[in-house]
């Protein structure tokens, strides 16, 4: 980050432009949009469709991705949403972390009642892998082609990259698809099969390096973003700060009351029907999250 002297910002004082940035840089602050402007993101259609060609990076420590835990849901009565890292993706590191939504959830699925079970469901952990990516082709954004990216991912994606280092129709092909220059690039394609994302029709390249140019690759390499941050302790709430949270986006004890005992309640947002079942399952409809295929179950 480059750091104004005095002398360049008493010359800039009083400048109308400042204002602009200020409000600018405002409105981004009191935005309720959790945007990382590192991260990529593929841009989809209005079917939900997309495609690009992208090329996983080593990492700046060559430990090519991390994988942790969070949890992303709403509660459809009080309408707040938790979304925070889960405290069991560092217990490797800090063998004490605890996470109260996993307590909670551990508490409704072993009461064996179908009802809580759900609730236990539609609350679970998601299984998340970061990488520093480079984007070689976004159709649809093209402004982010040539730039180095964080990329999140579920085990779908992990599956490919898998298969490509086992390679198990032809040994000679195995990849480590994270090698600039024995590695492969990665065309992403995504499609909607029943109501979520697919990836299935996604594969990587015959290898090739990332690019002929050493210069290129080195200036690639060091535009990475430091992945550890997402497993680093110090980046996670206490289990007191989550419980606060977790109770603030909860209001009644979910614990000891079924999903049945929430449709009582509900008198506007889920629509009337004769058949109970169809009640129920409109309310459990409210407490799902996008690519549940990248989530694990139940906690």
């Amino acid at each position: 980050m480059a750091f104004l002297t005095f002398e360049e910002l008493k010359k800039s004082s009083g400048v109308a432009s400042n204002v602009a940035q200020l409000i600018t840089n405002l409105e981004k602050m009191d935005s309720k949009s959790f945007i990382d402007e590192r991260e990529w993101k593929p841009t989809v259609d209005a079917n939900g469709n997309g495609t690009a060609i992208i090329r996983f990076l080593p990492g700046l420590d060559n430990s090519r991705c991390k994988k942790y835990f969070t949890h992303a849901f709403k509660n459809p009565i009080s309408g707040r949403w938790y979304i925070e890292n889960c405290p069991t993706s560092i217990l490797d590191k800090n063998t004490d972390a605890k996470c109260p939504v996993c307590e909670a959830n551990t508490k409704l699925w072993a009461t064996n009642d179908p009802q809580k079970q759900d609730i236990a469901r539609m609350r679970r952990r998601q299984t998340k892998f970061v990488s520093n990516i480079y984007v070689i082709s976004d159709p649809k954004n093209k402004e982010a082609e040539g730039h180095v990216y964080l990329f999140k991912y579920g085990t779908k994606i992990l599956e490919k990259i898998k298969n490509a280092a086992l390679s198990v129709f032809d040994k000679d092909q195995a990849c480590d698809v994270f090698d600039m220059w024995a590695g492969a690039n990665f065309r992403l394609a995504i499609t909607m099969v029943k109501k979520q994302r697919s990836y299935d029709q996604s594969y990587f390249e015959a290898k090739s390096p990332l690019s002929n140019n050493d210069a290129v690759m080195s200036d690639i390499f060091n535009s990475q973003y430091d992945i550890n941050e997402f497993v680093d302790p110090k980046n996670y709430l206490s289990y007191n700060e989550l419980l606060r949270k977790f109770n603030n986006v909860e209001q009644t004890d979910v614990s000891s009351n079924s999903v049945k005992e929430y449709i009582q309640a509900e008198t506007v947002s889920v629509p009337v029907v004769e058949n109970p079942q169809e009640k129920y399952q409109a309310i459990l409809d409210k407490f799902k999250v996008e690519d549940s295929e990248d989530e694990d179950i139940p906690f």
